[in-house]
């Protein structure tokens, strides 16, 4: 995502599901530009969900500063978990909130098969996420 001007956020959320049973938890982070790790932390365990989608809101740890026309990556990643018992992150279809969809040039899904050393882009993908700002 390109910030489209300065902000402070204190929570993310995305519209995840199950397929099957994850072996691991579903952690987050947060990285920059530079692909540093600005913020990370647990976003769900896997007895929160089902196979029905629905919006999983986690709350970091302290409230993060994002600047006007910088890349920010909101990654979702669980380590010990195999593609057959896998988190689900869905895009806008699954939302039933036809105002929201394809960020354009500005936001775009990405994909890592190395815990983040390379990004590649998910062309043919979306994902629906919240910003909660600071007052």
């Amino acid at each position: 995502m390109v910030s489209s001007s300065n902000y402070r956020i204190e929570k993310i959320a995305f519209v995840v599901a199950l397929k099957n049973e994850p072996k691991d938890r579903l952690y987050y982070e947060i990285r920059n530009s530079n692909n540093t790790i600005m913020a990370k932390g647990l976003f769900a365990e896997a007895s929160q969900f089902t196979i029905w989608q629905k919006w999983i809101e986690v709350t970091l740890d302290s409230p993060l500063a994002l600047k006007e026309e910088e890349l920010y990556r909101f990654t979702l990643l669980s380590t010990g978990t195999d593609l057959e018992n896998a988190y689900h992150i869905y895009g806008h279809e699954f939302s039933y909130d036809t105002s929201i969809g394809y960020g354009g040039l500005r936001h775009y899904l990405t994909i890592s098969h190395d815990a983040g050393t390379k990004w590649g882009k998910w062309e043919d993908a979306d994902t629906i996420f919240k910003l909660i700002t600071t007052d």
